[in-house]
């Protein structure tokens, strides 16, 4: 277990700065369970992307507006994402 005080934030080499990263259990590379905490400011934007695992979401402050699939860098498509909000 781990306190959000004893979290070690890093810059993340796939995601622009400021973007910070701190892994809590796993690695990253391999293809098995992990746990992170992203530390974005307000209006960041995650590019499309995909993950060779399932992914778990949970919104600890703040809100995420999430998308699944194919998608084009539009406002029709921030339109249609999900809006998530803390507790999520």
């Amino acid at each position: 277990m781990l306190t959000p005080d004893e979290l070690e934030w890093g810059d993340i080499a796939s995601m622009a700065p400021p973007a910070q990263i701190a892994v809590i259990a796993g690695n990253l590379s391999a293809e098995e369970p992990f746990t992170f905490r992203l530390l974005l400011p307000e209006g960041y934007e995650i590019l499309p992307h995909v993950h060779p695992e399932y992914e778990r979401v949970t919104v600890i402050s703040g809100t995420l507006h999430f998308a699944h699939g194919a998608c084009q860098l539009d406002r029709r498509h921030v339109r249609r994402a999900r809006r998530t909000v803390v507790g999520s």
